[in-house]
């Protein structure tokens, strides 16, 4: 079982509840996100404003998802899993989005930006020189338009770029339109736009609503940026 170290909830599809712990006030269930499996561990805590919840991610194996099917079964709450459990999910009609098919063999700029409570940033990559260029740049601004400024900048190969890119499955990303989760108050947004592979364009956005890899990508960059920290 592997932790998802993440502070976002994620809007997949549950699919059952498969322990309620009434003495630890945990409740888990068993959900779909992206194509896997997922725990969410639900918990209650007490705070200084009273009782609130944290949830807690997981990436289950396929043995380990048998498992908590098991165990929903035994505890008589395996509900209407089993009339769902191999059919496909689709997303709705209205958010329905191409996915580019094929992988990245060339690009021409990809850019990042996020903007938050504390401001916002851009990050560049580039082809200069046979590498890759990745620059950082604060946003500022200044009568009355945004006005970039270099923070840092670093190169890498284009293979491990091109490799990153593949990796982190941004053309997948394509028309992904991440709305803004329900009950929560501030976060991150971001817009992704590339260029890649002699003309074609990759677009996608959201509010503190991702796609996935998106944070394996962004780590990546932050990687390039510091080769000297380490992974």
């Amino acid at each position: 079982m592997e932790r998802l170290e993440t502070e976002d909830r994620l809007d997949y599809k549950k699919l059952f509840t498969a322990l309620v712990d009434t003495s630890k006030l945990i409740c888990e269930h068993v959900g779909i996100f992206d194509g896997d499996y997922i725990l969410d561990r639900d918990i209650t805590i007490n705070n200084s404003s009273g009782y609130g919840t944290r949830n807690e991610y997981y990436l289950l194996t396929p043995d380990e998802y048998i498992g908590y099917v098991k165990l929903a079964r035994k505890n008589r709450q395996i509900g209407f899993f089993e009339a769902r459990r191999l059919m496909k999910i689709e997303p709705d009609a209205n958010e329905t989005r191409p996915l580019q098919a094929g992988k990245v063999r060339s690009f021409e700029v990809v850019t990042l930006r996020e903007t938050g409570m504390r401001g916002a940033h851009e990050t560049e990559i580039v082809m200069k020189d046979g590498r890759a260029e990745v620059s950082r740049y604060g946003i500022r601004y200044h009568e009355g338009n945004d006005e970039r400024v270099l923070d840092e900048r670093a190169v890498c190969s284009e293979k491990a770029m091109l490799d990153i890119l593949n990796r982190c499955r941004i053309l997948s990303w394509n028309g992904f339109h991440g709305k803004h989760p329900k009950g929560v108050l501030d976060g991150i947004m971001f817009r992704f736009n590339a260029t890649v592979n002699g003309g074609e364009t990759i677009r996608a956005d959201g509010s503190q609503n991702f796609p996935k890899k998106y944070y394996e990508f962004r780590d990546a960059l932050y990687s390039v940026l510091h080769p000297d920290k380490g992974d």
